[in-house]
């Protein structure tokens, strides 16, 4: 799942809130906060639950991995205008905040020249708009599809692939 820092990072974060993720010993104030309020620095500074692991950041997740060998699934989160305009004929457009989170994940592909994004990845989001946004970036030749439809597939490359195609 992808979202947005404060300052704009790209980070790896389910969640709405720190809440189940961060150590009883973050302040309230601090655990009841998402992953969009508080900056990377801040983010990574936060001790989790039973782990010596850290939030981290789509560039650093990809920099991990021998990443043209394999297949992303990245979720785009609701953002935080979507969350606000529930009803489904205002989410005809993206919002503001999809948008920069779009511009900030193509950003970082960019930087990741082995990754071809017609290959190596497939965008799900619940959001259509986000979607829509997401096929225009990469002028249609990403692969997209609502993150229920993928619910089902099994976790195989062929199998996914296979869903996204029948999406």
């Amino acid at each position: 799942d992808l979202d947005l820092s404060a300052d704009n990072h790209v980070v790896l974060f389910h969640d709405k809130s720190l809440h189940r993720l961060a150590h009883p010993s973050v302040a309230n104030n601090v655990r009841h906060k998402s992953s969009t309020e508080l900056t990377l620095a801040q983010l990574q500074s936060i001790p989790l639950l039973n782990s010596s692991a850290r939030i981290t950041t789509l560039s650093e997740m990809l920099s991990t991995f021998e990443h043209d060998k394999m297949l992303y699934m990245l979720d785009l989160k609701e953002c935080r205008d979507c969350q606000s305009r529930r009803a489904e004929e205002q989410r005809s457009h993206a919002s503001p905040c999809c948008e920069a989170l779009m511009d900030a994940v193509f950003r970082v592909l960019a930087t990741f020249p082995r990754i071809d994004i017609s290959e190596h990845i497939v965008f799900s989001s619940t959001q259509a708009a986000a979607l829509r946004l997401v096929k225009k970036q990469s002028n249609g030749s990403a692969k997209c599809t609502r993150s229920m439809d993928l619910t089902f597939a099994l976790s195989s490359r062929e199998s996914i692939l296979t869903a996204v195609q029948d999406a």
